[in-house]
């Protein structure tokens, strides 16, 4: 016989913390601060919708993942916003010729 000596985990450590509102609206700010670098600010195609999402996801904590065209940049932002505390947001810029 075979006894496993490992501690099962409790089931109340296992349920997700949630980040606060605050902490929501500094990590967005770090997004936009960075596309504004890169030369992305509201005068782009696709930056009104990726605002939009983004402001849900500061009220709310809305999970959000998928892409948006940023047309004439040639690039798509593609990425997730979540409200996991454990789990950074992650947006990247992706090439697209096509665009």
């Amino acid at each position: 016989m075979y006894y496993s000596m490992v501690k099962k985990k409790d089931k109340k450590e296992e349920k997700d913390q949630y980040k606060t509102k605050d902490e929501r609206k500094e990590e967005i700010n770090n997004i936009v601060r960075l596309l504004y670098d890169n030369n992305y600010h509201m005068g782009v195609d696709g930056m009104p919708q990726f605002f939009e999402i983004a402001k849900e996801f500061i009220d709310n904590g809305t999970y959000w993942e998928g892409e948006i065209e940023m047309v004439g940049t040639k690039h798509l932002l593609k990425g997730f916003l979540t409200n996991k505390k454990n789990v950074k947001c992650s947006l990247m810029l992706k090439y697209d010729k096509n665009l």
